[in-house]
């Protein structure tokens, strides 16, 4: 099944005046065998986050691509782009996520069981958002859902949107409005907006 790496960065000055310079490294991740799609963009909330989506056919195909000879220089050819260290997540989604990685605005949430909250009750309040997202106006179903896996205890959500303000208003809509108010009871969340280019 494949598996989405999910790269954030905040861009250098350079990257953010001249977002070209990382070209070079799209080109390399895409050329990369197993390499299904890669997009990139940046965080609404913060224009100097950067973000690379890779979805890979499995684990082992990114893996085999750290193992090249040329993956040192790749790594390298990075740093002029990058104003702090590159925060990797992969996940393994519970479904096709491709709706909400090409939506014009993609939400991506990262969400964490509160003391005294497990991972099963977080699940619960997943599922039940997820059956409903189609309900919801400006939406781009399927939620996709998953653990990191480089951090068992969490969960990345992702959704598109038409916009940041049709998901901002549909929060305030029944029934999101109150399966997020659980979601809140449950799970300690990051979320932010990121607009994703091929």
């Amino acid at each position: 099944m494949p598996i989405v790496e999910i790269v954030s960065f905040t861009a250098s000055p350079a990257a953010l005046a001249d977002v070209s310079l990382g070209d070079a490294s799209l080109k390399y991740t895409k050329n990369a065998e197993g390499a299904l799609s890669v997009v990139r963009g940046f965080q609404v909330e913060d224009k100097t986050r950067g973000y690379t989506v890779i979805t890979w056919e499995s684990l082992d195909h990114h893996k085999k691509m750290t193992e090249r000879d040329d993956y040192p220089a790749f790594v390298e050819s990075l740093k002029p782009t990058l104003a702090s260290p590159l925060q990797i997540q992969h996940v393994q989604f519970d479904g096709d996520a491709t709706a909400a990685f090409t939506a014009p605005v993609t939400e991506i949430t990262i969400a964490k069981p509160k003391e005294g909250k497990t991972r099963a009750d977080i699940e619960a309040v997943i599922e039940e958002i997820k059956k409903n997202s189609h309900l919801v106006k400006g939406a781009h179903p399927p939620l996709a859902w998953g653990k990191v896996q480089q951090e068992p205890e969490a969960y990345v959500l992702a959704i598109g949107w038409d916009s940041v303000e049709a998901h901002l208003t549909a929060v305030k809509v029944a029934p999101i409005d109150s399966l997020v108010a659980k979601l809140a009871e449950v799970a300690d969340y990051d979320l932010k907006h990121v607009t994703l280019n091929q």
